[in-house]
């Protein structure tokens, strides 16, 4: 064989030798560049989930602070217990709030009042346990409980922190039930396994099912899978970082044939505790794309130019599409972190929100109305969705969508009475078209807006500046009336007194002093109505209070041919009540069921709550006072507690009777409610707040000592 053939053959060895050795240099360069990739993109996708998670955890720990600054500063238990129930009506993830005395004693319970479902189990002692322990000596800022169910679920939490004593109040502590799942959710749109360790080192429900079993196997089974325990054990000591499992033991764990990447992070609460999050990213795709490669370009060897003319497309290629797939994650994850606040925003605001298509279907429906129409589904008609509605208030809805979509304009109804959600209620409405700026599909997005509240504090507010006037108006009349009235009746009894009984016009005379003495009565029933004065309550016997009045009132029972009677269902608690007036109250009551019924009537008086009602435990307890007489319109329903508003005979009422029941009772901190129907008869309810548990006893041992003495 000729030299320079053999020259030739060994320059092209050679130049295959250089190729091979350089494509795989190059190869192996980029697979280190892919996994450096890989492992920092896994790395950002977990920091920033732990970011996220983080600030929520936060906010739940500031709220709890703000929580326990309100309560430390409330004037009374009553001013705190309103700014918790304003509290737990506008963030969403709050149940439930507790205020416990230091040996455990429940001072105050507050519930989410836009939640219809009941505590889970097991809550209240949960949130007794953690408030307690978050009044031990070595307890941080914030004590956070073991999760609230078994099985793995650890949906409710409880969050505790310490009460400091203050001049109203000894050391108490302060625990909330917070629901975790809208804190952890967005965990489960990792792109990997993940594993979530709670404060106490219990894996969560958010993770992976088989990486839970994991944690399991590996607290028992430590010796089969030595390295996932000692990367346990590192996460569970809060450190961070990255690790590699073998695919020996990775294919133990539920993984490929592959080596698992594991990073994690700490997530540290504000107060106390810590979360750890790790993810477990199989390098089997990775392995496979190298196995690729190496097939390819071994093949390639066998012919250098087609070697380097593969190597040379497959690196321009690769880098194409590694770059225009690097640009589409990024858009794909500004638009989901986009899409994400925009739902976000939307699901927390205070107020109904749905988006309709031109259909009528549900696209779009936030967390308010979720909670209130918990049945609804998305895709489902509007009118087959609002199933609590009532008919009229369904189609008056749908006339409201219609007339928005026929006029292209903003419709709306402000502060109807409507029956949407199963209650009688008042409700602000807009219905907007969307025919400029679609999305999804939607044609009409409607605002519901709950203001029953608003209403009836408006209301309040209207009673209150009616008051304020008659109590002006009834001094003027004291201060110009009073005077001359006693001038008149001082000389009426002189008159008298010097004319003699036997005199014709005595008579006359005393008709002039009762008619005086009518207007006096009349003017220090205002005088006294006007007047607001505190009620001094102690643990009162409803039941003893009703009876006393039946008692006193039989015999006028009698009299009008009316059967009054008492019922009682099961054991009535002490209530919180000026004794003198609850009896004054009910029997003002009994009085006007009588004058509304004929001979032959009856008025029945009931206390607790009957068999077929659930009661609420710690919750005010009822009395009713029913008649079946004449009954009342809703007019005069309206203007029932209107001072001088009555429907008797003239000089057979002031119009007194019932604007001083209203009074008393919301002196009492009590409500009253009136429901009638014309010619079937009227109830009056009464719900009457509780007497304090230390107020109960006190009272039992005075009943004892009394006794005994």
């Amino acid at each position: 064989m000729p030299r320079a053939t053999l020259l030739l053959i060994a320059l092209l060895l050679a130049a295959l030798v250089v190729v091979v050795g350089s494509a795989s240099g190059l190869v192996r360069s980029e697979l280190r560049t892919l996994e450096r990739t890989f492992v920092a993109e896994r790395g950002a996708e977990l920091d920033r989930i732990a970011r996220e998670v983080r600030s929520d955890l936060d906010d739940v720990g500031d709220d709890l602070g703000f929580a326990a600054d309100l309560v430390r500063q409330a004037s009374s238990d009553e001013t705190a217990v309103h700014g918790l129930n304003a509290l737990l009506g506008s963030v969403r993830p709050y149940r439930a709030a507790r205020i416990y005395e230091a040996d455990g004693a429940l001072v105050a319970a507050m519930d989410d009042p836009r939640s219809v479902a009941p505590l889970p189990a097991g809550a209240e002692n949960v949130m007794s346990t953690t408030a307690l322990a978050a009044l031990e000596p070595a307890a941080s800022g914030l004590t956070i409980s073991r999760p609230l169910g078994d099985h793995g679920e650890d949906r409710f939490r409880a969050f505790a922190t310490a009460l400091e004593a203050t001049d109203r109040a000894p050391r108490r502590s302060l625990a909330f039930l917070v629901d975790t799942l809208p804190i952890f959710e967005h965990i489960r749109l990792l792109d990997a396994d993940a594993l979530l360790l709670g404060p106490h080192g219990l894996a969560a429900s958010v993770s992976s099912a088989k990486l839970r079993t994991d944690v399991a196997r590996a607290d028992t089974e430590a010796g089969e899978l030595k390295v996932f325990s000692k990367l346990l054990a590192t996460i569970r000591k809060g450190d961070s970082g990255t690790l590699q499992i073998p695919a020996e033991e990775a294919v133990s764990l539920g993984f490929k044939d592959a080596d698992v990447v594991v990073q994690f992070a700490s997530i540290p609460v504000r107060g106390g505790g810590a979360w750890k999050l790790a993810t477990f990213n199989s390098t089997r795709a990775l392995t496979d794309q190298a196995r690729a490669v190496l097939w390819r370009f071994a093949s390639g060897a066998l012919s250098v130019a087609v070697a380097l003319v593969v190597v040379g497309a497959y690196l321009v290629v690769s880098s194409v599409r590694a770059r225009v797939l690097n640009e589409r994650l990024q858009r794909a994850g500004d638009l989901v972190q986009l899409n994400e606040i925009s739902l976000r925003i939307i699901d927390h605001i205070p107020v109904g929100v749905l988006a309709l298509a031109g259909d009528g279907r549900i696209l779009v429906m936030n967390r308010d109305l979720r909670v209130r129409v918990p049945d609804a589904q998305i895709g489902a008609k509007l009118e087959r969705a609002l199933v609590s509605a009532t008919e009229p208030t369904r189609a008056r809805l749908m006339e409201l969508v219609e007339a928005a979509r026929a006029s292209h304009e903003v419709q709306y109804l402000h502060a109807e009475a409507l029956d949407l959600f199963g209650y009688p209620g008042r409700f602000s409405i807009h219905a907007i078209p969307l025919d400029e700026a679609r999305l999804l599909g939607a044609r009409t997005l409607l605002v519901i807006e709950d203001v029953t509240a608003l209403e009836r504090l408006s209301s309040q507010l209207m009673r209150a500046e009616k008051l304020a006037t008659v109590g002006v108006l009834a001094a003027g009349i004291a201060h110009e009336l009073g005077t001359p009235l006693g001038v008149v009746r001082g000389r009426a009894e002189y008159i008298q007194l010097k004319l003699g009984a036997s005199h014709p016009q005595y008579a006359t005379a005393a008709i002039i002093i009762d008619e005086i003495d009518r207007v006096t009565r009349t003017i220090r029933q205002l005088l006294d109505f006007s007047r607001i004065r505190p009620a001094v309550v102690a643990p009162v016997s409803l039941v003893g209070a009703a009876r006393r009045v039946v008692e006193l009132l039989r015999i006028e029972g009698e009299r009008r041919s009316v059967v009054l009677s008492v019922h009682t269902h099961g054991t009535v608690p002490l209530v919180a009540a000026n004794a003198d007036q609850l009896e004054q109250v009910i029997a003002n009551l009994v009085i006007n069921a009588y004058d509304a019924c004929i001979d032959g009537g009856h008025v029945e008086i009931q206390i607790g709550t009957p068999a077929d009602e659930e009661a609420v435990p710690g919750g005010p307890v009822r009395l009713t006072v029913s008649d079946d007489g004449c009954g009342m319109t809703p007019e005069q329903i309206k203007r029932a507690f209107d001072p001088f508003y009555t429907t008797k005979k003239r000089g057979q009422g002031t119009g007194l009777g019932l604007a001083v029941v209203e009074q008393m009772v919301r002196n009492h901190g009590a409500q009253v409610e009136i429901t009638s129907t014309p010619g079937q008869g009227t109830t009056v309810t009464l719900l009457w707040p509780v007497a304090e548990a230390s107020e109960r006893a006190s009272a039992v041992r005075e009943e004892v000592e009394i006794g005994a003495g």
